[in-house]
């Protein structure tokens, strides 16, 4: 079970936070609350985070140093995904919600 305000899927407790915030801050928050912002690696668990929280969110994912290398906040890199949404990744940013 998942500790009050978090809701699980697959194993994993989510909770959203309804402050607007940068990227940097997001992840300063999840990591007070002993977590990591999402890293959803497949379309099923990008489809319950949006329909969890509604609004645009930050995920654990951005551009590290060239253009088009994504890197998950574990370090991984991101070889490909079903999230981005048509158009994206454009270039203009370096973090992913």
């Amino acid at each position: 079970s998942c500790p009050n305000g978090y809701a699980m899927w697959r194993g994993i407790c989510y909770k959203a936070f309804n402050t607007r915030k940068t990227f940097d801050d997001a992840a300063a928050t999840c990591g007070e609350d002993g977590g990591t912002l999402a890293m959803p690696r497949d379309a099923t668990t990008n489809d319950f985070l949006v329909d969890f929280h509604k609004n645009n969110f930050w995920i654990g994912l951005r551009r590290q140093g060239k253009e088009g290398i994504f890197e998950w906040l574990d370090g991984s890199t991101l070889r490909t995904s079903p999230i981005w949404a048509p158009g994206q990744p454009d270039g203009r940013g370096d973090c992913v919600y």
